[in-house]
């Protein structure tokens, strides 16, 4: 509790410090994770205990509000006339090898894309508030739009 209430600490006296440098989605992302872990970890013991139904809420809580809002970050005129594929590929941070095969597809396929992209990440991650054979479906769902980013382009700059 203590080890990770100070990590949560520096971090965000890094963020701090940083400013614009350290001002991205996932910096945000990462205090917010880090603010849960302090909570869901144990207090005296080092046995792993099953985890509160308070904590699997925030856990829930955080991954809905992410790909949600990443979902509605994106309903903007080049993604709602879904041309955005048509040069995300090109002008993502350090496109992968498979970038440049995905954006020479045909463009009923890109379009396709940005379709499947709104319907995942709008829509389908509601499903985590659903019972157990509905959340595990929708979060192979977003598994496989997550595999297919990482394999597209490579984030870890």
């Amino acid at each position: 509790l203590v080890v990770y209430g100070a990590m949560w600490t520096c971090y965000l006296s890094l963020m701090q410090v940083g400013q614009v440098f350290l001002s991205y989605q996932w910096d945000s992302l990462l205090l917010e994770a880090g603010f849960i872990t302090i909570f869901a970890a144990p207090l005296l013991s080092l046995r792993r205990e099953g985890s509160s139904s308070a904590m699997m809420f925030l856990v829930k809580w955080l991954s809905f509000r992410l790909m949600l809002g990443s979902g509605i970050v994106k309903l903007n005129p080049s993604w709602t006339d879904l041309t955005a594929m048509n040069f995300h590929y090109y002008t993502q941070c350090l496109p992968a090898p498979l970038a440049w095969y995905m954006h020479h597809l045909p463009n009923w396929a890109h379009k396709l894309e940005v379709v499947q992209v709104f319907f995942v990440e709008i829509f389908l991650i509601g499903l985590i508030w659903w019972p157990r054979p509905f959340r595990l479906g929708g979060s192979m769902l977003q598994i496989v739009l997550q595999g297919l980013i990482m394999a597209t382009g490579n984030y870890t700059f």
